[in-house]
């Protein structure tokens, strides 16, 4: 999701989580600084219902939930509450330590990346992320082009990298047991025709 520049003010918690219970719109929390969220393209708003969609009917018969970007995730011991895209829930969800409206047990999480959001995505929300002992998989979906990186924490607690970049392949979510077709993912997403050399 993008986010829009925040005002790098200090607030406490309870001031992000009161703002929280009566804002229209929603912002990110990461220990002190609160950043707004700005609104997605229609490329991005069809890439995230495609995946959540097509996880549904996956997971349908498993212990496993996807959610979409209204799920509020605590990362406790950064201080940090975050809404993903794509969340997938394996199990009873826990609340969070602090906020009971939150859940702190996420398996699986998917980033749409935008102009305004890749760096946060890739740098603060990544190091976040990696704090969440429940986190086994976090991907990356570009929404320019057929393209997909998947971190993978194995058992050691050491992470690994793919990239998937082809419509006619496969995203396999090894978190959560199943896969994904590329062209699934980007249903209905017109990408720009790339240049022609001068």
């Amino acid at each position: 999701m993008s986010t829009a520049p925040s005002r790098h003010a200090i607030f406490s918690l309870a001031d992000y989580l009161a703002r929280e219970e009566v804002a229209l719109t929603k912002s990110e929390f990461f220990n002190g600084e609160i950043v707004a969220m700005a609104g997605a393209t229609m490329a991005h708003n069809i890439i995230t219902t495609n995946i959540v969609s097509h996880l549904h009917a996956l997971l349908r018969r498993t212990n496993c939930r996807p959610f979409g970007s209204d799920l509020r995730i605590e990362v406790a011991n950064t201080n940090s509450y975050v809404y993903p895209d794509v969340t997938v829930i394996c199990g009873e969800p826990v609340p969070g330590k602090h906020d009971p409206h939150s859940v702190a047990n996420p398996r699986l999480i998917v980033e749409v990346l935008s102009e305004s959001s890749e760096s946060r995505d890739r740098g603060r929300k990544f190091k976040v992320y990696l704090k969440l002992d429940s986190l086994k998989e976090y991907v990356l979906v570009s929404q320019h082009e057929p393209r997909i990186e998947r971190f993978f924490r194995k058992e050691d607690g050491t992470w690994t990298m793919s990239v998937v970049e082809s419509l006619n392949d496969w995203l396999q979510l090894e978190s959560v047991d199943c896969r994904l077709a590329m062209a699934e993912i980007y249903d209905g997403v017109k990408f720009d025709a790339p240049s022609s050399p001068e």
